[in-house]
């Protein structure tokens, strides 16, 4: 299911929740114009 893809995509990037998945992408830079 799309919820079991997103939890493995956060174990991988080792962050508990959309929140702190989001700062990351934002400190690699993605997301920004």
């Amino acid at each position: 299911t799309v919820r079991n893809h997103v939890s493995n995509i956060f174990m991988k990037l080792h962050v508990a929740d959309r929140a702190q998945a989001i700062v990351l992408a934002r400190e690699a830079g993605l997301g920004t114009d």
